[in-house]
């Protein structure tokens, strides 16, 4: 049986179900799992550039050193609803040139995308990600969550395996 992952937002108790990736990106999928050996709580924020995207950024507690260098798997550009990407970014990588905010440390990013016509493109240019999830279950819920997060601003959210 695949293993899966889930995501709740805690305020509604509102939870999506994503079955990892492991045949096209069993490294990605390896080293998440091992992240979330503890579930992992963040915000999710609304993207400024990729369209109908949520960001989760992975808590410190939950980081480890494969999740900073991960190779090219599975990669995308043009992700379809319910798609989940996962990348580490460099310090400074993500800087948006002249908005003042420089990023001083690694970001590791969970990308999940929750309608169409959205793209992984930053302030700099594309950015291919590694597909590791897909939603199966809750992709309704999660395109209501993702709309209320672009109208109301962040929305705290847990990430945990699924056994």
């Amino acid at each position: 049986m695949p293993k899966s992952i889930a995501i709740t937002f805690t305020q509604t108790g509102t939870r999506v179900v994503a079955e990892l990736q492991e045949a096209q990106a069993p490294v990605s999928c390896a080293a998440i799992w091992a992240a979330l050996e503890t579930p992992a709580v963040n915000t999710a924020i609304h993207a400024m550039y990729a369209g109908r995207e949520l960001i989760v950024g992975l808590p410190e507690k939950n980081q480890n050193k494969q999740l900073a260098s991960l190779p090219a798997e599975n990669q995308i550009i043009v992700p379809v609803p319910g798609d989940i990407c996962f990348g580490y970014f460099a310090p400074n990588e993500l800087n948006n040139p002249g908005a003042g905010n420089v990023h001083e440390v690694g970001f590791f990013d969970f990308m999940i995308f929750y309608g169409r016509n959205a793209r992984l493109f930053s302030s700099q240019a594309w950015l291919p990600s590694n597909l590791i999830a897909q939603v199966r279950q809750g992709l309704p819920e999660l395109a209501t969550m993702g709309a209320r997060v672009h109208r109301e601003g962040i929305k705290e959210v847990r990430i945990e395996r699924v056994v």
